[in-house]
């Protein structure tokens, strides 16, 4: 380059998001350069690798910026949950809400249920045994089949 197409630009003022979308600016541009009149991509060797190095590049800063968004989107929810988490032991005065107090039964947290509500329990011969069945699936339907029938 000549020293006429140098320019002395202070680039100091630019913050990174700026640079970022500069430098973005440039790779479209660039790509838009070796593109051909009729949009097809370059055939020329050294044309064709610089042109996907560009592509690379330009997929590299998206896929980084698509984590940046998602790792921002996870953290505020962590900051939510830290802070529900701090309002809720605040209201506890921080004590454990699964703990009881000794001599305060926990049982005492149990609803009653009236039995008179509840119905008759009948057992089936065999429902309540413990061990493996030797049983075949279709034994099995056979055996359903014959109880529904006598029902």
């Amino acid at each position: 380059m000549s020293e006429q197409n140098m320019q002395s630009v202070d680039h100091s003022d630019l913050t990174d998001a700026d640079v970022l979308k500069q430098t973005q600016q440039r790779k479209f541009k660039l790509l838009t350069a070796l593109e051909k009149a009729d949009g097809a991509v370059p055939t020329d060797t050294k044309e064709a690798q610089l042109y996907l190095q560009t592509l690379e590049s330009l997929d590299r800063v998206a896929v980084t910026k698509m984590k940046i968004s998602s790792a921002e989107g996870i953290a505020e929810g962590d900051r939510l949950a830290a802070h529900t988490i701090a309002k809720m032991m605040q209201q506890l005065q921080g004590a454990n809400p699964f703990m009881t107090a000794p001599g305060n039964p926990t049982a005492a947290n149990i609803p009653e249920v009236d039995p008179t509500l509840l119905p008759e329990v009948e057992l089936v011969p065999g429902e309540t045994d413990i061990g493996v069945s030797a049983q075949t699936y279709d034994q099995f339907v056979q055996e359903v089949e014959a109880k529904m029938d006598r029902a």
